[in-house]
């Protein structure tokens, strides 16, 4: 299972805040960072659930295989932490 579809399974399993939190952030903040080049690769830490989380969402900017930058979104059940 590709780090999108966890992602996918744990938002539908949120409660209404959380899930209105999620959606915004997906709608709103995302595309913002995809406007800039950040994108949500399917192999991001080798899709290892031991270093990702179904509750975060990593893009990164690459250059081939190398990731020049990265930016995290990962919800904890109180909020929103942004990491980078």
């Amino acid at each position: 299972m590709d780090h999108k579809q966890r992602f996918t399974g744990w938002r539908k399993r949120m409660p209404e805040k959380t899930r209105y939190l999620v959606d915004r952030v997906l709608e709103r903040l995302v595309p913002e960072f995809e406007r800039h080049g950040f994108v949500w690769y399917p192999d991001f830490a080798k899709n290892n659930p031991q270093e990702l989380g179904a509750n975060e969402i990593p893009l990164q900017k690459r250059d081939g295989v190398t990731c020049l930058t990265s930016s995290d979104h990962l919800f904890l059940e109180n909020g929103l932490r942004l990491g980078g």
